[in-house]
């Protein structure tokens, strides 16, 4: 396959997969983002704006969500201005996919890059480092990890999703900056570049780490990935001797301890912008769960479950999900230890951990060049650092699982099925028998690839607007409250109270022990005037859920007495 051939077809797949959202408008979070958000809408200064969240709260407010990505907001800023002081969403739309298009590319690099360094260092010639056998092999088998990455179902959210930028601006910063990494080490190995132009590789690292921190949280442990990009690609190139296996991790350790000063740089400023204020948000059980679950034990299976539910959804998914808040995930207990042996969440995670500790523990202690570890380093990388902010182990994000947070660490899968395509390629090759394995191969991926460039168009068209995501989600997954909830609340907004009051009611009948699902129930019924006795019975419920009557916000001053009058006796 010829490399340009290859490029345009991932290019094309990419943006097949997604034009039917170009006629969406805003869906979910970009209402707040985005549409509702003075940042976003050039009502603020330049100033304000980057001391604000990416909802446009202040950075310093207890409320905030504490999500800065200034850089995000900058480019939703630029297009209201470029389209004469309005939010144009086929414009804000086609940003997005044209920005995946790019993310493809910048992928396509990568493997090309991952295929050199992992199978022809020893040679110094230029061939041995395009390919073990075949170019046309390595060619096709960048093309398959590609497409895998242009097509998988799971970035559905991140693109047709408006908000979702901050992810698809975030993984191009990072994949340019891996491909200087594996550039600089390969000339620091082969001693074909000057000390100027590794300095001016560390800058343009630098900035692209700087704004890929600007655009979204997920790029903090993108030293970590580069560390393994650089340490696996001098390790590649090692001989067997101590002396240049301890070179190789010091240099990469070296290099790697350079990101530090931009990560505490940008730490620093966002305890500043925070002062006053709480350095954590506030999490609703709804939004994540994990924070409330109170057995300590339980809580830390439910963390490894979801690590689980990340690595699989990382590799394919058929079923994606615009939400996964309480209680839609299924949370294990320990009190039930055969549920636990059979959860393939925890099995899932178990494996894949273990398998990347003994990839890691290879890789800096063997001192062979790591074996079959060194190829596999970086991909693994990958797949967990991007997760960590996201991983509930430092700290509680505001989602207990979103999609859009797989868009950076699927590359990584993109890495390994690109590995994988070559050495069956080669093998094939090598055994002109295997024909029939060889298109067994071809047309399977292609099966897979078709179905998900066939998902994604599906979904483009599902992130249209609320209504049809809601509905559309609430029939996929029946135990989501908050889709019902969000149902109920487009009818709210109508004034449709007899509308709303079936979905309120199918809310609190999937989470009873969330307070706000009462309290909204209750408004309703007040609103629609005809069951004032259920309207009381259902405040008297929140209000007894959660002690600072968070409940009774909203009330009418004369239902606000009585139910006050209520719950003191």
């Amino acid at each position: 396959m010829h490399p340009t051939v290859a490029f345009a077809i991932c290019m094309f797949a990419a943006g097949v997969s997604y034009l039917p959202s170009l006629d969406n408008s805003f869906a979910y979070d970009d209402h707040i983002a985005v549409d509702k958000n003075e940042d976003a809408n050039a009502s603020t200064t330049l100033a304000e704006m980057w001391t604000h969240d990416f909802w446009g709260t202040n950075m310093s407010a207890n409320h905030s969500h504490k999500s800065w990505r200034p850089l995000t907001t900058l480019t939703f800023r630029a297009q209201h201005a470029l389209a004469g002081g309005e939010h144009n969403t086929t414009h804000l739309h086609a940003f997005n996919i044209a920005a995946h298009c790019v993310a493809v590319a910048s992928v396509c690099l990568l493997l090309l890059a991952d295929m050199s360094q992992s199978s022809g260092q020893r040679n110094a010639s230029k061939k041995a480092q395009v390919s073990t056998g075949n170019r046309k092999d390595v060619y096709e088998a960048m093309a398959w990890g590609a497409l895998w990455f242009a097509c998988h179902p799971v970035h559905s959210e991140a693109v047709a999703n408006i908000v979702g930028r901050a992810d698809l601006l975030s993984t191009i910063g990072a994949t340019l900056i891996c491909l200087l990494c594996i550039q600089a080490a390969r000339s620091s190995m082969q001693e074909t570049s000057s000390c100027l132009a590794q300095v001016g590789r560390m800058l343009c690292c630098l900035v692209l780490f700087v704004c890929c921190l600007l655009s979204k949280e997920n790029a903090l442990p993108l030293p970590a990935v580069m560390g393994a990009a650089l340490l696996s690609t001098r390790r590649a190139a090692s001989a067997v001797s101590t002396a240049n296996h301890h070179a190789a991790l010091a240099w990469s350790v070296g290099w790697t301890i350079c990101f530090l000063p931009a990560l505490a740089a940008y730490l620093y400023v966002r305890v500043l912008l925070c002062a006053g204020g709480q350095m954590v948000p506030t999490i609703d059980k709804m939004d994540n769960f994990i924070p409330h679950i109170e057995n300590n034990v339980d809580k830390g299976l439910m963390i490894v479950a979801l690590h689980g539910m990340y690595v699989m959804k990382a590799i394919w998914t058929f079923l994606p999900l615009s939400d996964y808040s309480y209680p839609s995930v299924p949370i294990p207990s320990s009190s039930k230890p055969l549920e636990l042996l059979t959860d393939a969440r925890i099995w899932t995670a178990v494996v894949f951990y273990a398998a990347a500790a003994i990839v890691f523990l290879r890789l800096v202690f063997r001192g062979d060049g790591g074996g079959r570890s060194k190829s596999l380093a970086l991909p693994i990388a990958w797949i967990i650092f991007p997760l960590l902010p996201a991983s509930n182990l430092f700290f509680h994000p505001g989602t207990v699982l979103a999609e859009r947070l797989l868009y950076m660490p699927s590359v990584g899968v993109s890495l390994i099925i690109c590995r994988a395509v070559l050495n069956v390629l080669n093998w094939c090759r090598a055994n002109k028998k295997a024909a029939v394995l060889l298109w067994f191969m071809r047309a399977s991926l292609f099966i897979i690839l078709a179905s998900g460039c066939s998902i994604c168009r599906e979904r483009s068209r599902v992130w249209k607007d609320n209504k049809t995501l809601f509905t559309t989600d609430s029939k996929r997954a029946p135990q989501m409250a908050r889709m019902f909830r969000a149902i109920g609340a487009g009818h709210w907004d109508k004034d449709e109270w007899a509308e709303a009051e079936p979905f309120y009611r199918k809310a609190c009948e999937i989470a009873p022990d969330l307070p706000e699902m009462h309290n909204d129930l209750a408004y309703v019924l007040d609103q629609g005037g005809k069951n004032l006795t259920g309207s009381v019975l259902e405040y008297e419920i929140a209000i007894q859920m959660k002690e600072d009557e968070y409940a009774v916000r909203m009330l009418a001053p004369p239902i606000k007495g009585m139910i006050c009058g209520i719950s003191s006796t």
